[in-house]
């Protein structure tokens, strides 16, 4: 309110001012939002400057983000170390965060975890499925175990929980894939938005261990929401 009334002075008191402005003593000296670093460091104790536009962030603003935007950070989330792949993926142990320095989320992300169960029934290698009708889909697997068989199989949802991502690397706690047992395995898929359906699964999974460095395989989903999805079979596929 002070300049506008400064500005419908009358225009008299304009040489006056001048004077003053070359002199140093009189208001040309003012700091004025926008101004120079140096006079907004003059300002009162306890005040704050108001941040630049072109101000970095050494970590990034999660909060004001939606599910889309959530969703392609962690998508494109460079790995700490150079090529070494992504800076977030899902493991049995669960959600695993390893983002650069320079992309570390400010807050932690909120990211949804749903566990399924996956039913095996060995058959004969070209024989019929099972008779019994399932209370999901069944869906047959093209791939062959050692011991010449083929699978049919069926997806039994067991438990959907959202976990804190960050801000810190690390495995976040509370999303840990449920252990395998008998002729059952455990498909874990990672999420943001709406949650993964039996319908989103896919209708063939690797069944074997062999020459894996870890008990788990990757899975592709074709849902866009998806993250990441991992896959373990059973201990002993061969018995089943």
């Amino acid at each position: 309110m002070h300049r506008l009334r400064l500005f419908a002075a009358p225009l008299l008191v304009l040489p006056v001012l001048a004077l003053q402005g070359c002199s140093g003593t009189g208001p040309a000296g003012s700091a004025r939002p926008g101004g120079s670093a140096s006079a907004a460091s003059t300002g009162a104790p306890g005040s704050s400057a108001t941040p630049s536009a072109t101000a970095t962030y050494a970590c990034v603003p999660i909060a004001g983000m939606g599910n889309g935007d959530r969703l392609a950070y962690l998508l494109n989330l460079k790995t700490s170390k150079p090529d070494s792949g992504s800076g977030f993926f899902l493991s049995e142990s669960g959600p695993f965060l390893d983002a650069h320095p320079s992309r570390r989320p400010c807050e932690a992300v909120p990211v949804r975890v749903t566990h399924f169960r996956v039913d095996l029934v060995g058959v004969p290698q070209g024989g019929p499925a099972p008779t019994a009708a399932p209370t999901v889909p069944t869906l047959p697997t093209r791939r062959a175990t050692p011991r010449g068989l083929d699978f049919s199989y069926t997806y039994v949802p067991l438990a959907a929980v959202t976990v804190n991502v960050g801000p810190d690397n690390g495995t976040a706690a509370g999303g840990a894939s449920p252990k395998p047992t008998g002729c059952s395995g455990t498909l874990s898929v990672a999420s943001i938005g709406e949650e993964i359906t039996v319908q989103d699964l896919p209708d063939e999974l690797d069944f074997t261990t062999g020459g894996r460095l870890s008990g788990y395989a990757k899975v592709h989903l074709a849902a866009a929401r998806a993250l990441d999805a991992i896959f373990i079979p059973p201990p002993d596929v061969a018995t089943c």
